[in-house]
């Protein structure tokens, strides 16, 4: 007789997932907080017009420097789409996705609660849902599909490429800076699927569209297909030793 879906949940958080629902959940956390500094001051500023929304929330090298500086974000990615690619291709414990999603989404919200509640006199612009021009769900979801897989696929191949060549990692970002830039900075990916759900929830579950309440499925699943894609590419023609994969799981 085949165990309950609670119960596997219920062993499944008791057992040392629990302690990585916890890491992982506060590394967002941490990385959600930072970005959001980095969003304020790019708002008062008055350049938000002109730095896209994935610079802020993805660069690769402002990664780099905090997981370097900050004890709670050491050995991890702290954006859904890479971590979702990672457990896929045998990096962690499949079963760890049961509590790797459901710790970006509550790390995001959180974060952004925290956020609004220690600063409430920052600009209300600070908080604002990421802004997509109102254009039909196929096209949004394909382009985050797109872009992700492209993002996803760097994150997850060049590092090992710059380690075996000898390059310096900080150039890792190279690759991705025109993925930031080519669309206008409103209609680039945000890279991480629960910003834009953190936004979307913090704003009373109002949604990316003006006027509606739906929420903004394509900016979410379209980041997953994205990094489902990705891993399928990088396990097929960037193939490694599984273990080598489990004993580095820092990419950055």
């Amino acid at each position: 007789m085949s165990k309950s879906f609670d119960i596997v949940l219920w062993n499944l958080l008791t057992r040392s997932s629990c302690l990585s629902f916890g890491k992982e959940c506060g590394s967002v956390i941490v990385w959600i907080l930072l970005t959001l500094t980095l969003r304020t001051l790019v708002i008062l500023l008055h350049i938000d017009s002109y730095i896209p929304t994935g610079f802020v929330f993805a660069f690769p090298f402002f990664m780099q420097i905090c997981v370097k500086y900050i004890p709670s974000l050491f050995h991890t990615v702290p954006l859904l789409p890479v971590r979702f690619a990672q457990t896929l291709i045998g990096k962690t414990n499949p079963m760890n996705l049961l509590v790797l999603i459901p710790a970006h989404f509550l790390g995001a919200v959180t974060a952004v609660v925290i956020f609004r509640t220690v600063f409430p006199f920052l600009p209300n612009k600070v908080y604002d849902p990421i802004f997509y021009q109102p254009t039909w769900w196929v096209e949004n979801l394909a382009f985050e599909s797109l872009w992700n897989f492209f993002y996803v696929l760097i994150m997850l191949t060049a590092p090992y490429l710059l380690q075996v060549n000898r390059i310096n990692k900080i150039f890792l970002s190279l690759p991705l800076i025109p993925l930031f830039f080519l669309a206008s900075p409103a209609q680039t990916s945000s890279f991480n699927p629960a910003i834009v759900y953190a936004f979307w929830f913090i704003k009373g579950c109002s949604s990316l569209y003006m006027n509606s309440s739906t929420i903004p499925i394509d900016r979410i699943v379209g980041p997953l297909i994205g990094a489902i894609i990705a891993a399928v590419v990088s396990n097929m023609y960037f193939p490694d030793d599984a273990a080598s994969w489990k004993r580095n799981l820092n990419i950055l």
